[in-house]
């Protein structure tokens, strides 16, 4: 067999990878005739990798003791056939260059995930539920650029939207939240209007920050996970996350703040608070707060099987998350 080694990227729910139809898609360097190298996106919409389960005949106690599964020699996906002299990287070239339309050697290097293929879809007797691939945290970022674009676009204050990558892994890259590129971005917004530093940090000091990343719903098969006075519902409106901890952002300004623009856009809100014998989850919003030094609050969709191949949500959720966005930024 042909197989492709894989590192294990953030926390998936490993066994929801088993037996799907998989791709590939990221960034390719390609080297131009002039010897420049030039970065290009890739999405192989492909069925080309999979990673089959054992048969059950071989694997007689696996519905009583559950899947467990060895990340070095039980995940690598199968590319092809071939003898073992044969390296997943020849053939991989030639399919990349193949859908990119390039000959295989001008393909310097690359990076790529393997991502599920199927695309998103409505489901539910009444269409009430999107079941979809990398909900978390796509999601959010939809909503807020879609509530940036609805806003009005003449304010009294500037509206930023900003997109991190890497927040599965710590978010200590330059394309996270970790950086520096956020606080950068906004001193500079402030010194090309010809403001002196004092006015941007008094800017600062009267700024409000909404993080949005997906919240737990209540699974109705697993209600013990959940604490039992905080039980977020699909379809129950947007998720206000709070934490003893630290763990989740949530000033009490910002608390008044996010409540108003509930109220002036018509939306529903829920509370999550994780149960106290569990451990409880992140975000970036401690983090960009703290390092910004303004007031916060997290929030997210409610979302069922968070880390799965493919996630859970409510249709009705999406569109009051950019009602609530765009009330933020009115």
């Amino acid at each position: 067999y042909i197989q492709l080694g894989v590192e294990i990227y953030g926390g998936p729910i490993l066994a929801s990878w088993l037996d799907r139809d998989l791709g590939l898609a990221g960034r390719i360097l390609i080297r131009e005739k002039s010897g420049a190298a030039r970065a290009q996106l890739v999405f192989i919409d492909k069925p080309v990798c999979r990673i089959p389960n054992l048969a059950i005949h071989m694997a007689r106690d696996i519905n009583n003791e559950g899947l467990k599964i060895d990340k070095q020699t039980q995940l690598p996906p199968l590319m092809g056939l071939g003898d073992e002299s044969v390296l997943a990287m020849e053939p991989l070239k030639k399919l990349i260059a193949e859908f990119v339309g390039i000959r295989p050697g001008k393909i310097e290097s690359f990076r790529l995930d393997v991502v599920d293929i199927q695309p998103g879809t409505l489901g539910g007797i009444y269409n009430e539920f999107i079941f979809a691939p990398r909900y978390d945290n796509l999601s959010s970022c939809h909503a807020a650029i879609e509530a940036l674009i609805d806003a009005p676009s003449e304010t009294e204050f500037t509206q930023v939207v900003a997109l991190f990558d890497n927040e599965e892994v710590g978010s200590a890259t330059p394309a996270g939240a970790g950086s520096r590129f956020l606080d950068n971005f906004i001193e500079r917004i402030s010194l090309s209007k010809n403001n002196s530093r004092e006015n941007f940090f008094r800017a600062m000091n009267v700024s409000t920050m909404i993080s949005a990343d997906g919240a737990h719903a209540v699974h109705p098969n697993y209600p013990e996970a959940h604490d039992p006075h905080h039980l977020p519902m699909l379809n129950g409106g947007p998720v206000i996350k709070v934490n003893a901890m630290e763990r989740y952002t949530s000033d009490i300004d910002a608390l008044e703040h996010l409540n108003s623009c509930a109220l002036r856009a018509k939306v529903k809100l829920q509370t999550f608070v994780a149960r106290t014998d569990k451990p409880c989850g992140s975000t970036i919003g401690p983090m960009t707060a703290a390092r910004l030094g303004i007031d916060s609050v997290d929030i997210g969709n409610p979302m069922i099987a968070m880390h799965s191949i493919r996630e859970m949500a409510g249709t009705e959720d999406q569109l009051s998350m950019i009602l609530l966005l765009k009330e933020h930024f009115s």
